[in-house]
């Protein structure tokens, strides 16, 4: 199963890369929401389907997971200049410590 994971977060990355090479950066949540938000709209289309289309479903479900890790990156994790692993695990444990950034 390790081996799907791995896999599907490659091709997540690769259709990030995609459209940070595409598009300019999110510049809020407001944004990010709504880009998500779209990706969404365009999965349900999918899963509506009748018959369904596994593929094109797949398609919009990973550029639905590249916009919700984009706007982390582009808006959500603080920039400090400081290594982004530890920004992230810190950022994250006070997250689940109920704190605020």
């Amino acid at each position: 199963m390790a081996d799907k994971v791995e896999l599907l977060m490659n091709i997540v990355g690769t259709e990030l890369r995609r459209a940070q090479a595409a598009h300019k950066p999110m510049t809020s949540a407001h944004e990010g929401y709504a880009v998500i938000q779209e990706e969404l709209d365009e999965l349900w289309k999918e899963v509506k389907t009748n018959p369904p289309d596994r593929r094109k479903m797949a398609v919009e479900a990973i550029q639905t997971a590249a916009m919700a890790i984009r706007l982390c990156l582009d808006v959500l994790l603080p920039d400090g200049g400081r290594n982004p692993e530890t920004n992230w695990t810190l950022f994250l444990a006070r997250l689940d410590e109920g704190g605020e950034e």
